[in-house]
């Protein structure tokens, strides 16, 4: 199981080295390093992130204290970890309002930088293995609910009609929550082409939610859950 960072910093020196320390462990990858906050905003729409380092004192139109508040309203399931010269007393208030995991001070440690990751991968791992499956039903966004066994789609009790490939892919991405799957697996387990793949994701797309199917750039897809 991994985990994608994005990195919010301004400075490209210390990001790059904080992006070196978090990929030593290879349950996360940096997806992205940004400068601003409308930037971080773009990523976040457009690509799947589980934590984002954000630095308080990010230049620009939006700071990092502000930034974080919208991206806790938005995406209140991302991790936030602070990047800050700040001292503790005043760091704790930007925090707590935050809802923030951790935050890490200037200049980076690394030793305290891998104790933080290593914290919050229990978290995150203890978080995605609690059940999202009641009554063989598997809980996804915008009120979708996948039915394990009947490999039926419903919103809110309500069948969603797919066609028998469509659940056939919805059915395999559900058997493998949290985890994302590379095309080729996907493209080898349903006996389609490439071309086909994109069908279905377009007609799954079209009849529920745009945001149901996640695409990882370069690698895959996996099945959004709440």
């Amino acid at each position: 199981m991994s985990f994608n960072v994005l990195i919010v910093e301004d400075e490209p020196i210390p990001a790059t080295y904080l992006k070196a320390i978090i990929e030593d462990n290879s349950n996360y990858k940096v997806i992205d390093i940004v400068p601003s906050a409308d930037k971080a905003l773009s990523a976040l729409q457009h690509q799947k992130v589980d934590i984002v380092c954000l630095d308080i004192m990010l230049k620009g139109s939006q700071d990092g204290a502000r930034l974080s508040l919208e991206i806790r309203d938005k995406y209140p399931n991302i991790e936030i970890i602070f990047l800050t010269a700040y001292s503790e007393n005043e760091m704790l208030e930007f925090a707590s309002e935050a809802n923030s995991f951790a935050y890490l001070l200037k200049p980076y440690r690394p030793e305290e930088i891998k104790a933080t990751f290593k914290l919050l991968e229990r978290k995150l791992k203890i978080e995605s293995s609690q059940a999202t499956v009641i009554n063989n039903r598997i809980k996804l966004i915008d009120n979708y609910l996948f039915d394990i066994e009947k490999e039926t789609l419903y919103q809110k009790d309500k069948e969603v009609f797919l066609g028998k490939k469509e659940l056939e892919f919805l059915s395999f991405l559900c058997h493998n929550l949290n985890i994302t799957l590379d095309k080729d697996t996907i493209l080898n387990r349903l006996n389609i082409s490439d071309s086909s793949l994109r069908s279905i994701i377009y007609r799954i797309r079209k009849e529920t939610s745009k945001d149901l199917i996640l695409s990882i750039k370069k690698y895959g897809y996996k099945v959004a859950t709440i």
